[in-house]
Parts: C-alpha cells; sequence; structure tokens
C-alpha cells in the first residue's frame, strides 16, 4: 500500500468515527518553508476536544529527523503504518 492509499483509507476511516480530518500537504506536491514547519504530520484529527496528529508511512519507510521532532513534542502523535489497518491499531486509535 502506498502512502496516499494508506492516507485517503485512514481519511475515510477517521470521518466514519466522527473525527475532523486536516489533511497536510504531501512534501512531492508541496514546497514546505524551511523551519518549523518541515516535517509536520500529514494529518492531524480532531473530535470531542481531542486531537491527534498522525504521519504516515510504508511500512518500510522511515521518519525524517524532522517528523522524528515533532513527535517529540506533540502530545498525542502516532506513526501510522498499513500494518496498522491490518492489527487494528488505527480502529482503536479511532473509537
Amino acid at each position: 500500500m502506498t502512502e496516499r492509499e494508506l492516507k485517503e483509507t485512514v481519511k475515510r476511516l477517521a470521518r466514519l468515527q466522527g473525527w475532523r480530518v486536516r489533511d497536510e500537504p504531501q512534501a512531492q506536491n508541496f514546497r514546505a518553508v524551511k523551519g518549523e514547519s518541515t516535517g509536520y504530520p500529514d494529518l492531524v484529527l480532531v473530535r470531542d476536544g481531542q486531537v491527534m496528529w498522525w504521519e504516515l508511512k510504508t511500512d518500510s519507510g522511515a521518519q525524517t529527523a524532522e517528523q522524528y521532532a515533532w513527535s517529540l513534542i506533540l502530545p498525542a502523535y502516532h506513526l501510522i503504518r498499513p500494518k496498522d489497518l491490518d492489527n487494528g491499531r488505527v480502529n482503536e486509535l479511532l473509537s
């Protein structure tokens, strides 16, 4: 599964569970300004006062240093991979 396919699947599942989804532009389609916005997570999910930040990667994809830095400071940051659909982690986080 590509990252784009994963993103579309996750967005659909999140919306079905009542989450509002902010979709950040993909790096290949968007030239991020160097600085604090570099590496920002792909999706921001909001529901009933809860916020989660999700970085999406293929099963073999690696985080950049900037993505890892965001993971250290965002309180509900999750690295999501296609295997997380299969093992139920995505549904667990969205419920």
